[in-house]
């Protein structure tokens, strides 16, 4: 019988839904009916989010990863975040832990102000565009894309990195090379991100792929990828094939499957307070609690947290026990998939539609390369 330890990571993600207000108006988005609502976290109310954060890690050891997310964040002035990050100081260096900022954008708004926000607050961020079809758009209903291009160049002109996150739909997969090719050709790194949450019912029917093009996409530039000589992120693509390096060096013995009773990973923070996993998000019978006037000791103490931490054991223990790559994978991806996410076969049995295709996928391009050998088993080797 094969055995695993506990998967510990080093950080905790939070998706900090500052405000739902946006000045696009994205047919896929699944804020989509919260767009024009102006109600932001409220600083007092924030300040009790990081008390109680602080409080539940101060002798973790861990990094918290706080992502600003919306909504378009950067329509929050820049002395707002001046403000948090005084907070931030006050609260986490205090309790003696280490945070990092990063930000998810539009990128439809870039001033000097907003440069100096960027470079002097956050460590990181995020620029959402698809490069192609006509999904994303102003209020007017005008496209953006050109514009978030030509600011894109000015950030890399300024000398500030980021990475380009492009939904992935039926209107740009079939230009899924061409995506490749202009992220690599520019040094940007990728994600491609398949819709994956909806806002009302049938939103996406004409926009959401199948489990299986998801997968035909992702190969298509695994191709380009392997073969390039550039040094390029693409996720999910590199952790599929950390996954399948793993799998290839040491077996399946000797890793660390994911739980989240023991060790949450990441949590979407909606703009009044509760908190969510993020397989659950805005399903409020599945809401943790609320994160400005609960601890989270309290929350994870609660019926409800029990329920969410059962039903993604029951999606792993599904989809994960009998998989050959389970261990390499911590079965994070199962753990935490979201409604959209939780494919199923002909019998009506869920099954793990896209990542356990492409780690097959990849891992016979590995062992066609002659890279790697036949996988081995290995002693415990816990990272």
């Amino acid at each position: 019988m094969t055995t695993h330890a506990l998967w510990s990571t080093p950080s905790v993600d939070w998706v900090i839904k500052i405000s739902r207000y946006c000045n696009l108006r994205c047919h896929y988005c699944y804020e989509f009916e919260h767009l024009g609502e102006k109600a932001r976290m409220s600083l007092a109310d924030i300040e009790k989010m990081f008390r109680h954060i602080a409080l539940h890690y101060r002798n973790s050891g861990k990094v918290m990863n706080f992502v600003w997310h919306g909504g378009e964040p950067l329509l929050i002035e820049a002395d707002y975040y001046r403000q948090i990050a005084r907070l931030q100081q006050q609260i986490f260096v205090c309790a003696g832990i280490e945070y990092r900022n990063s930000l998810q954008t539009n990128l439809t708004t870039l001033t000097q102000t907003t440069l100096g926000l960027i470079n002097g607050f956050f460590h990181g961020m995020s620029v959402s565009i698809d490069f192609f079809g006509d999904h994303r758009v102003s209020r007017a209903g005008r496209p953006i894309e050109d514009l978030v291009k030509r600011n894109m160049a000015r950030l890399k002109q300024e000398g500030i990195r980021f990475g380009c996150i492009s939904v992935l739909s039926r209107s740009n997969v079939e230009h899924v090379e061409d995506i490749y090719r202009y992220v690599a050709e520019h040094g940007y790194s990728l994600r491609l991100l398949p819709i994956y949450r909806k806002a009302f019912s049938g939103q996406q029917d004409q926009l959401a792929l199948s489990a299986e093009e998801i997968v035909t996409a992702f190969t298509r530039v695994a191709d380009l990828w392997l073969s390039s000589d550039r040094v390029l992120r693409v996720r999910p693509l590199e952790d599929y094939l950390t996954h399948v390096v793993r799998k290839l060096t040491l077996g399946t013995q000797g890793h660390a499957v994911y739980d989240k009773r023991m060790d949450e990973v990441v949590y979407i923070v909606g703009t009044d307070g509760s908190l969510y996993s993020i397989a659950d998000a805005y399903f409020e019978p599945l809401c943790h609690g609320n994160l400005f006037t609960t601890s989270l000791q309290e929350m994870q103490s609660g019926a409800v947290y029990a329920r969410v931490v059962a039903q993604a054991r029951e999606r792993m223990h599904k989809t994960c026990q009998h998989c050959e790559f389970h261990g390499p994978c911590s079965g994070f991806i199962m753990g935490e998939a979201t409604e959209e996410e939780r494919y199923v076969d002909a019998d009506e049995q869920l099954r793990c539609g896209i990542a356990r295709p492409m780690h097959e996928y990849l891992e016979r391009r590995l062992l066609a390369s002659g890279v790697f050998s036949a996988p081995v088993q290995a002693a415990a080797h816990v990272r």
